[in-house]
């Protein structure tokens, strides 16, 4: 898509991203790209055990669960997370 429109990533003043344990996310963290993190669904940033346990258990997904859990994919601790937005 920002091919296609001759556009970067570094052409935006904000990101906002949810479900950052999928592409997207990784993308970001692996680059370095400060971003603002929502949580994933209603409850699940104080919960993220919820998410994690469910990736967990997929064994189709060799080693992503390890990787997004370090990254700070779930919890939104990824260093470059300017703020993390949730529903409390």
């Amino acid at each position: 898509l920002l091919t296609d429109n001759k556009l970067s990533i570094k052409d935006f003043s904000e990101i906002h991203s949810m479900g950052t344990q999928y592409q997207f996310g990784s993308y970001l963290v692996n680059n370095n790209i400060p971003f603002y993190f929502w949580e994933e669904a209603a409850g699940l940033l104080s919960r993220s055990y919820i998410v994690e346990s469910i990736e967990k258990g997929f064994k189709i997904n060799g080693n992503k669960y390890e990787i997004c859990r370090k990254a700070g994919l779930y919890d939104g601790s990824a260093p470059c997370v300017i703020k993390r937005y949730c529903n409390e």
